[in-house]
């Protein structure tokens, strides 16, 4: 490269042109222009650089122009184009490619011309030019062999060349002749063709097919033109011996890979078959097999076919399977095949859970083994998943133990049952494949069963069962079928419940065991995911006995001993004996005793002074639970306390009171307030008194009946209470009768003096009594009888007895009158009264004991008296009023017996 340097040119603004317009200054400066070569052959490129400084206003502007030309002046290529202002010095390059139809330089070459122009504008113009002449020559050629070097025997092959610009590969050498020529290795041509390349630069010839086999020269030849040199090159072909093909007639292309430890895998069975050309079997050809990871040999079968068991322990993967024949007259010939190793394969065995049950925990043992080699496989992890109603419930990821085990435990929901799924999931490993187990799973629930019943059962007797059954959720189900088996699952009754219950019964066998064992099964419903439940039912059993008793209700005295008969039978289990335990916890009674079976037993029972009295119960109980009584195992007894009566009869007065006191005390001392009593007299079959639970003071008053006339009577008292036996008092009774006597006394004569009444009153002689309703039979005449002094009877039936307890019974006068006082009694001579007064009223009110007998009555005569008062009060209340007419009427102090006090 010739650089040409040009002179700086600088232009400057006048300061008073700027003064006047106010623009921007040109700036402008040419400083280089060069080529990078000064000569060039035809394909290779020019490239042009030109360096220049432009700084105009927004007014101006500026171009370059990079021109090349042949010398005659044709242009074969014109790069013009505006730039844009800049204050900086800048580079700007055009290329020029130098193309067979743009130049021909010939042998002599061509000269062409580069020319840069470029001009600026800002109010005024500036610019510069510069050219370059650089020289061209001839270029040079490349050819590529673009098909095979060798080509296979009995085969046409073509034979396919690119030419192009040695300078310049995309330039190609277009329409251009060729020579090709090829011959063996005695120089003797075999092939030749003179051919024309395409505007692509592309020649194709076909040969080969009557060829021998062996080596070739190929020969080139271009011969040159205007724009390239000539140009020859050698190539070597090659005529291979004829072909021969593998088939491969059998071959395993899926199997397992290799186990963990490496003792199990899968092999590939390969069957090829050789064949030469002409469809000949070749059976003396060395047949290879080879992948990644082995190499082998296949072993001759007969008629051109060869086998092979190729061991593939690896894992899993895609594998390339070779084989290749080696066959002295023919080609070596090679085929392929894939081989896909898959991971192994898992089997997967657990315990199903058909008949899993809600509210329980249950751990699911899952194996994992080798599906071929049959053995657990270890470290594999897993996952395990439950599902119901489409709800998670358990999720468990773990691995597998060493002999391929994995547990998952979970807990199923209370309340909820229905089909369920169970999903294991086992991820593709190195050297398993994966692994997706679903399982149905049905979630069914126990049926909850209520037995109201007791813990025990009696042999011989019928035993009866409620039973109700409930879901988890306590709701109450009906139209189950319950059934009630033996031990030996024999049923024993059977039945459908309704409206939720179900009454069972049956009767107790007659066994020797002390319990028994009974099993309630209910039949569940599958659909309604209802299992089918079992409940034990264990009884204690007891086997039935009888008591026997010599009496029904013992009555039984305080602080005595009493005698217990009874017996004891049992029909089913012979034992010589039993122990019994009485008890009586109210009185203090605890024994235990052993009585043989079906003996009288005689029992002496104590009774002692603090047992309460009254109404008890003594229970016999077996001391062995496995006996019950069959009948009534209670005695009762009666304890009953005695009673000791006092009675006191102070006063008895007929048809009024009976004046009497009592006291009532039982068997140990302590006095009874209140009582029941029933008082008789003599024979009367009618009690004169009979009162229930009444207070022993008010016994001090009782009223007498009418038709107990006074006398001497037996009365008998019958006290009765409660948990006492009765007590009876007998004691000998005097009834009194209360009296009233009135004595008048008239004398004839009318004398004032001795005149104590009214005349109204004369000849009235009165006795009466104000209690009683008719008179006794003494006084029926209201008078005493005037019988003769000789003829007067003393005795008792005819003269009263008195209670002041004289012996003197009566007094015989002539017409006398009876008169009792106090203590004592006085006889009235009537004729005495009568000579001393002419009337004598005597009047006599007493109050006194007295018990007539059946007695005739007395009778007097009545006349005057003359009355004089007199009255002594004693324990009778006494009182005597006579009335006297004569002063010599007087009354014998003898007669009157007074009381102690007046």
């Amino acid at each position: 490269m010739k650089p040409h340097y040009f002179a700086a040119i600088i232009l400057s603004i006048s300061i008073c042109f700027c003064l006047v317009s106010p623009v921007q200054a040109l700036s402008f400066e040419f400083i280089s222009f060069e080529t990078d070569k000064m000569a060039y052959s035809v394909g290779e490129s020019i490239t042009m650089t030109a360096d220049l400084l432009a700084d105009f206003s927004e007014t101006g502007w500026c171009y370059v122009s990079f021109i090349v030309k042949v010398l005659n002046g044709t242009v074969i290529h014109d790069d013009t184009y505006f730039i844009e202002s800049s204050p900086n010095q800048r580079t700007f390059i055009s290329r020029c490619s130098l193309l067979p139809d743009l130049v021909e330089p010939g042998v002599d070459g061509e000269t062409l011309l580069i020319i840069f122009t470029t001009e600026v504008y800002d109010t005024y113009s500036k610019g510069g030019t510069d050219t370059i002449s650089v020289n061209v020559s001839k270029g040079k050629v490349e050819s590529e062999f673009c098909s095979s070097d060798s080509v296979n025997y009995g085969e046409n092959s073509t034979l396919d060349f690119r030419m192009y610009s040695f300078e310049n590969d995309s330039i190609p050498l277009s329409n251009e002749n060729l020579s090709l020529r090829i011959y063996n290795a005695e120089s003797t041509t075999v092939f030749e063709n003179l051919s024309r390349t395409n505007s692509s630069g592309f020649v194709s010839n076909t040969w080969g097919s009557d060829a021998s086999s062996g080596q070739y020269i190929l020969n080139l030849l271009f011969e040159g033109t205007a724009c390239f040199e000539p140009y020859e090159k050698n190539y070597t072909l090659e005529i291979l011996p004829p072909k021969s093909s593998l088939i491969i007639t059998n071959c395993t292309t899926e199997i397992m890979g290799v186990s963990p430890d490496g003792l199990f895998y899968d092999l590939v069975d390969v069957v090829i078959e050789h064949v030469g050309y002409g469809g000949v079997s070749l059976s003396d050809s060395i047949i290879t097999w080879h992948t990644s990871f082995s190499i082998g040999y296949l072993t001759s079968i007969g008629n051109g076919s060869y086998f092979a068991a190729i061991p593939f322990n690896v894992t899993s993967g895609s594998y390339e399977l070779n084989i290749s024949a080696e066959n002295s007259a023919y080609q070596a010939a090679s085929v392929f095949t894939n081989v896909t190793v898959h991971p192994r394969l898992i089997d997967g065995f657990y315990s199903p859970l058909n008949d899993a049950i809600c509210n329980r925990t249950y751990k699911i043992a899952y194996l994992i083994s080798d599906y071929i080699a049959g053995y657990g496989i270890s470290d594999i992890p897993a996952k395990a998943s439950l599902f119901l109603n489409s709800e998670l419930i358990c999720e468990s990821i773990s691995s597998s133990n060493s002999s391929g085990y994995f547990s998952i435990e979970f807990s199923l929901p209370p309340n909820n049952w229905g089909l369920g799924e169970l999903q294991i999931q086992i991820n593709e490993s190195q050297y398993y494949r994966s692994l997706d187990f679903i399982t149905p799973v049905n979630i069914s629930y126990m049926l909850d069963i209520d037995v109201n019943s007791t813990p025990f059962a009696v042999i011989g007797e019928f035993m009866e069962l409620e039973v109700a059954i409930f879901d988890p959720n306590g709701i109450k189900l009906s139209n189950l079928d319950i059934l009630l088996l033996d031990s030996s699952e024999t049923c024993i009754t059977q039945n459908i419940s309704f409206n939720g219950y179900v009454s069972l019964r049956w009767r107790i066998p007659e066994i020797s065991s002390t319990e028994i064992c009974y099993f309630l099964l209910v039949r569940g419903n599958s659909i309604l995911f209802q299992m089918n439940t079992t409940k034990e039912l264990q009884f204690f059993l007891r086997c039935p006995i009888y008591l026997n008793v010599s009496s029904s209700v013992y009555t039984i005295e305080r602080s005595s001993n009493w005698t217990l008969l009874f017996s004891v039978h049992s029909s089913f289990w012979n034992y010589n004996s039993i122990n019994f335990s009485l008890i009586d916890e109210d009185s203090a009674i605890s024994m235990f005793t052993t009585i043989p079976f079906n003996t009288t037993t005689l029992l002496y029972i104590p009774s002692s002074q603090d047992t309460p009295i009254g109404l008890h119960t003594i229970t016999i109980s077996p001391v062995n639970q496995s006996y019950v009584f069959y009948n009534d195992f209670t005695i009762e007894y009666y304890i009953f306390g005695k009673l000791n009566a006092s009675v006191e009869v102070s006063t008895a007065f007929y048809s009024e009171m009976l004046n009497l006191s009592c006291l009532l005390f039982d068997d140990l001392d302590v006095e009874i307030s209140y009582t029941s009593v029933l008082i008789y007299i003599d024979d009367f079959e009618s009690s004169i008194y009979a009162a229930h639970n009444i207070s022993i003071s008010s016994l001090e008053g009782i009223d007498l009946p009418s038709i107990i006339y006074p006398g001497i009577h037996t009365i008998t008292f019958i006290f009765n209470k409660t948990n006492y036996y009765s007590v009876n008092y007998t004691c000998d009774l005097t009834i009194w009768m209360k009296t009233q006597m009135i004595l008048k006394v008239e004398s004839s004569d009318n004398d004032a003096n001795y005149t104590l009444i009214d005349q109204e009153d004369s000849n009235v002689f009165n006795i009466s009594s104000g209690s009683i309703i008719s008179p006794p039979p003494i006084l029926l005449n209201c008078t005493t009888s005037f019988d003769l002094d000789t003829t007067r009877d003393t005795s008792s039936d005819n003269c009263p007895r008195f209670s002041s307890g004289t012996k003197i019974l009566s007094t015989e006068s002539e017409n006398s009158l009876i008169v009792t006082s106090g203590n004592g009694q006085m006889v009235l001579n009537l004729k005495d009264l009568i000579e001393l007064v002419s009337s004598c009223i005597i009047t006599s009110s007493t109050d006194r004991d007295v018990q007539p007998k059946e007695i005739i009555p007395h009778s007097a005569s009545s006349g005057p008296f003359v009355t004089k008062s007199v009255r002594y009060s004693d324990d009778a209340s006494t009182f005597l009023t006579i009335l006297l007419t004569k002063e010599s009427c007087a009354f014998g102090s003898d007669v009157f017996l007074k009381p102690k006090s007046s």
